[in-house]
Parts: C-alpha cells; sequence; structure tokens
C-alpha cells in the first residue's frame, strides 16, 4: 500500500527508539534527558547540548551519530578532517 506524500518520514532517532521497543520515557531515561517532550522535540529536528548528543550516540552505541543533533560537533569533526 501506498502512504499519502503527506506522511512525513521519522527520524533516524526516532526510528531507532521505536526499533528498540522504547517509549519516549524510556528513552529520554536512558539518555538522561529529563522529559519526553525534549526527547520528542529532538525526534522532530531539534537541536541538544554536546553532551546530550555524545550520551545518545553512546546509548545508540553509534546508530545515532552526535554531529546530526548538535552541529557543533559537525563542525569538529570537519575540523579534525582538515
Amino acid at each position: 500500500m501506498c502512504e499519502p506524500s503527506s506522511m512525513k518520514q521519522r527520524s533516524p532517532l526516532a526510528q531507532w527508539r521505536i526499533d528498540k521497543g522504547w517509549t519516549l520515557d524510556e528513552a529520554a531515561e536512558a539518555f538522561g534527558i529529563k522529559s519526553k517532550g525534549y526527547l520528542s522535540e529532538l525526534e522532530r529536528g531539534g537541536r541538544c547540548s554536546v553532551a546530550t548528543a555524545l550520551e545518545i550516540e553512546r546509548v545508540t552505541e553509534g546508530a545515532i551519530c552526535a554531529a546530526t543533533l548538535n552541529p557543533d560537533i559537525a563542525l569538529v569533526d570537519k575540523a579534525r578532517a582538515a
């Protein structure tokens, strides 16, 4: 069955959480985030602190790259590669 074009694709973070079978509350706790609302915001493309981005990368064992959650990390990675 074809999905309507108005359906948005899930973010990698949201898809990872769903694949893991975790609720927003469970994932927020695992990532050290105090509210599921904030995690939901991140799943919709919001940016987080460097510490939170690195913790999400650690908990997901690299499935979610910290640089996708915080542009400052991407800048550091780019500078290291130069």
